[in-house]
């Protein structure tokens, strides 16, 4: 765990248990206290490659199947299908700014000024 997310794990250690130094833990103890983490933690997830919760993309399903119902029943030809929250939690964004944050106001306004010329 240490070796894909140190600060990860650092994270859901204060979080979870609210140790601040887990190296002063013995390993055995360490290494039982980072199992026992929940499903949910910054660590797990990032080791199963998940970007959301499993809750989280349940709840997006069922925004996008009410959100269709409600398309569907509307009968205005002329709105779009709604875009689907599940596929949008889902797909990869390679583009700066999701997580990997900034490094100088000026990259920050960039991607701003992008975002909004899009919407």
């Amino acid at each position: 765990m240490i070796s894909v997310s140190e600060e990860d794990l650092i994270c859901d250690f204060v979080e979870t248990y609210h140790i601040l130094d887990y190296r002063a833990l013995p390993p055995t103890t360490a290494g039982v206290l980072a199992v026992g983490l929940r499903d949910n933690s910054r660590i797990k997830m990032r080791m199963a490659g998940q970007r959301v919760s499993v809750d989280t993309m349940i709840n997006a399903i069922i925004a996008d199947r009410l959100g269709t119902i409600s398309w569907q029943l509307c009968g205005d030809e002329h709105l779009q299908r709604p875009e689907s929250i599940f596929m949008r939690l889902n797909t990869n964004t390679t583009e700066q700014g999701s997580d990997s944050g900034f490094d100088t106001p000026e990259e920050y306004e960039a991607f701003r000024k992008r975002i909004l010329n899009h919407e």
